[in-house]
């Protein structure tokens, strides 16, 4: 996979967890462990993928 794309997919992904991190927080009442659960999988994998990308940019 190309940088290009792989940073295009990891934005799409940052953008995600933006929505998902307001979703929290307008849920004050009820937080959803779930809604935690998924923020946290995709935080992980938008760290991964922004590794991924820093070390190709750096070889």
């Amino acid at each position: 996979m190309s940088i290009k794309i792989e940073f295009e997919e990891a934005e799409k992904n940052w953008d995600k967890l933006k929505i998902k991190a307001t979703e929290i927080a307008d849920e004050s009442k009820e937080t959803s462990e779930e809604l935690i659960s998924k923020a946290k999988i995709v935080g992980e994998e938008l760290k991964e993928t922004y590794s991924r990308i820093s070390k190709r940019l750096t070889d």
